[in-house]
């Protein structure tokens, strides 16, 4: 796999390396990937409930794309 970095993310990358936190690139990818993987499954699940809701609840005034909206926000 070949993935090309800016140079402002090379460099943060290098700090992130320099500072001790990371041994090398590789465990910080791993990192963000586990990372976005956690948020995009409590985004998922977050979604879920709220769509759930919808259904249960009262009717809403809001389109679909406003609730989308303001979940992106938080």
């Amino acid at each position: 796999m070949n993935i090309d970095f800016t140079k402002e993310q090379h460099n943060y990358l290098e700090k992130l390396i320099a500072s001790g936190e990371y041994e090398n690139i590789n465990d910080v990818l791993k990192d963000a990937i586990s990372l976005h993987s956690e948020y995009r499954q409590k985004s998922i699940k977050n979604f879920q409930i709220e769509v759930e809701r919808g259904w249960s609840g009262p009717g809403s005034k809001k389109s679909l794309n406003q609730i989308i909206a303001s979940k992106k926000n938080n």
